[in-house]
């Protein structure tokens, strides 16, 4: 697996987990657009960074991604796609569920 399909897999993840978890659902809910977005987010953001930082550390090995200063941009890539994961499944996905 690589770092982009686990990333995309934590941001869908995410999604689901914000939007259909009970307790966590009645909390986020009641927060305006511009405060979710921000958490999911950064949420995103976080696992993305757990994500490059466990392969740093060798605690979960992914093919491809390498750790080094000049791989910054692999990171950004990672956490883009944890973005665009999140975003892919809380539009037609759970967002038709909550309603």
């Amino acid at each position: 697996m690589t770092a982009e399909n686990l990333a995309m897999i934590v941001g869908a993840i995410i999604s689901f987990i914000l939007g259909l978890a009970p307790v966590i659902k009645n909390w986020f809910d009641s927060r305006s657009s511009l405060v979710k977005a921000a958490i999911a987010g950064g949420l995103t953001i976080l696992m993305g960074t757990i994500i490059y930082l466990a392969n740093c550390q060798g605690w979960y090995k992914i093919p491809g991604l390498v750790c080094s200063q000049e791989s910054i941009g692999q990171w950004a890539t990672v956490v883009l796609n944890a973005l665009l994961g999140l975003v892919a499944v809380y539009i037609p996905i759970v967002r038709p569920l909550k309603k």
